[in-house]
């Protein structure tokens, strides 16, 4: 997989596993059903169907993010900081 791009170290990679061949001349893996990430892939695509209704409500009901309400999780508030770096936390008394 990263002999296109990195083509030295995949030769000398694929020589340190103890293949005589080289790897630019070695077929392509194949992907393993078992392998397989639909459940990954179902979960990315509900996100992103989730992000895109949010998107779509926040436009609609023209609420900015920057104005919303903090979010309560657990009884804790998560609110952004003024320079909105990363949220900051409080405990609700």
């Amino acid at each position: 997989m990263m002999a296109p791009i990195t083509p030295h170290v995949a030769e000398e990679l694929w020589s340190e596993l103890g293949n005589k061949t080289l790897v630019s001349s070695a077929s392509y893996p194949k992907p393993e059903a078992e392998h397989s990430a639909l459940a990954a892939e179902l979960a990315e695509e509900y996100l992103r169907e989730v992000m895109d209704d949010t998107n779509n409500i926040l436009r609609v009901t023209k609420i900015h993010p920057e104005t919303h309400r903090p979010v309560h999780v657990g009884g804790v508030e998560v609110r952004r900081l003024p320079d909105g770096d990363r949220p900051a936390q409080r405990r609700e008394s």
